[in-house]
């Protein structure tokens, strides 16, 4: 516990003054398992897709992609949000992972354009 949490347990008017603080140290430390979770969900639809040989298996692949790309920016969110990251920091993340996201959808949607699964 920290001494906001304290204060805000003594006080709860002061749930506004800390709140973000308070809210930034805890996504901080639950976004591992909360990455491990939808990562384990993403994947399980995935291999599901690929052992009925479906086509659907591009969302789930994307999903991953996505899940990967968003984990720096959300952590540097929650690190602004407890007072220790930078704007600047987090707004070059999310430009490098756009840009990636956008190079990477491509290439998957052709890789199965060319296996002749999507028309």
């Amino acid at each position: 516990a920290t001494t906001e949490y304290a204060k805000v347990i003594e006080n709860q008017n002061l749930v506004l003054t800390y709140g973000l603080y308070l809210l930034g140290i805890m996504l901080e430390g639950s976004i591992n398992l909360i990455w491990i979770g939808v990562g384990i969900n993403i994947v399980g639809v995935m291999l599901y897709y690929r052992l009925r040989h479906s086509i659907a298996l591009v969302r789930p692949a994307v999903g991953l992609v996505l899940l990967i790309l968003l984990y720096i920016p959300v952590r540097e969110f929650s690190l602004i949000l407890s007072g220790r990251g930078s704007a600047i920091t987090l707004v070059s993340y999310i430009l490098v992972g756009m840009a990636a996201t956008f190079l990477i959808v491509p290439v998957i949607y052709q890789y199965f354009r060319r296996k002749g699964r999507i028309k």
